[in-house]
């Protein structure tokens, strides 16, 4: 919706959250020029990245994303993460779309994603400052991201005081079946598909704006 109503601001505390999160993250991070990047991606050596910015193109569609983070080894990404700041217990379909598009930007910039495991992290906002997410999190991810691939696991689920997500095999046909979904709105080919709960159509300012004609009728008599 946003794409085809770019005017439309959607806001929710959550988001100013992870917004500001995001940035810390960013700041806490070495800063590389873009041939160093290439340069240590080129070099197979072991590395990890963060808040790093990918472009690739699809269908004449130019797709852009903000990686949180990545681990290379031997020329090869083997784990990918995005981290979440929400209250929400639960891993919605849109958070594994975006991960996986992020999967298609490393496969579409020549990196090798065949042994590459995805993660979506959902971090409380009160965790602040309880917990590094790249120093406490991330290492016991990478380990369990071993585990998976050693044990054939296909999906792993961790669930922890303040922190919850999972982590699964990335698959380059999902991500174009995803976007294949995603540019047929884009480009008018099809209506947006409404949300079937009503809570969530309730606070959407697409719909406020009078922008989305399938919207549920939420208004109860009493």
């Amino acid at each position: 919706m946003q794409y085809r109503h770019p005017g439309v601001v959607f806001t929710s505390p959550e988001l100013t959250y992870g917004t500001a999160a995001h940035e810390l993250f960013a700041s806490e991070a070495e800063t590389l020029s873009e041939e160093e990047i290439k340069e240590l991606i080129n070099s197979k050596k072991p590395a990890s990245f963060r808040e790093i910015r990918f472009e690739g193109v699809y269908r004449r569609v130019k797709i852009k994303g903000i990686l949180d983070f990545f681990y290379i080894k031997g020329g090869k990404v083997l784990l990918l993460l995005d981290y979440k700041f929400s209250n929400y217990k639960r891993i919605f379909p849109s958070h594994r779309i975006q991960v996986d598009t992020y999967g298609f930007l490393l496969n579409k910039n020549h990196l090798d994603t065949n042994d590459l495991i995805c993660g979506i992290v959902i971090v409380k906002p009160e965790m602040k400052g309880r917990v590094d997410v790249y120093d406490d999190i991330t290492p016991l991810l990478q380990a369990e991201a071993i585990k998976m691939r050693q044990r054939g696991i296909d999906v792993s689920y961790f669930n922890c005081p303040g922190i919850y997500g999972h982590l699964y095999h990335y698959s380059l046909d999902n991500s174009k079946r995803n976007l294949d979904w995603a540019i047929g709105y884009w480009r008018k080919q099809r209506n947006a598909i409404p949300t079937k709960k009503a809570h969530k159509c309730n606070v959407c300012q697409f719909k406020a704006e009078g922008l989305c004609k399938p919207a549920l009728v939420t208004t109860r008599r009493h």
